[in-house]
């Protein structure tokens, strides 16, 4: 079973967005991977963007949750472990260097779009698409 964790800055809207696509994916296509989010600077049971809820649920995967602060455990214990834009990924290396080997810019950059309207969720989410798409096409062929 493969861990992988995807991280932004406050894990309401971008980790949270690519963690119930791949783990929807994953279960679809019958992957053997666990999806897990958290953020950098977190504010640790904040719930997860309404917006973020709601352009899921348009693309049918109901997803609810709460914001998670990312520990060192969290890097730890995963396989992969997603910044969803350089800027995230360079500082999960600044802070975890002993966890530098399993940490990955996103295959897109994402930009946050926190305190936007739904449809710059919605734009989020499709970008966020194209890159999980890409991590799934990677674990089928067996790159992950």
């Amino acid at each position: 079973m493969k861990k992988i964790l995807f991280v932004c800055s406050g894990n309401t809207c971008r980790s949270p967005m690519a963690q119930a696509l791949l783990g929807n994916e994953a279960k679809k296509r019958g992957l053997d991977i666990i999806a897990l989010s958290a953020g950098i600077f977190a504010n640790e049971g904040e719930k997860y963007s309404e917006n973020a809820r709601l352009a899921l649920k348009e693309k049918g995967i109901d997803f609810d949750g709460s914001s998670k602060k990312l520990g060192k455990k969290d890097l730890e214990e995963c396989d992969f472990a997603f910044g969803m834009n350089s800027s995230v990924a360079h500082a999960l290396c600044a802070s975890f260097p002993e966890s530098a080997e399993k940490i990955y810019v996103f295959p897109k950059e994402i930009s946050d779009p926190y305190g936007k309207d739904l449809n710059a969720y919605k734009d989020c989410l499709e970008e966020i698409k194209s890159g999980i798409d890409l991590i799934v096409k990677a674990a089928e062929e067996n790159k992950l």
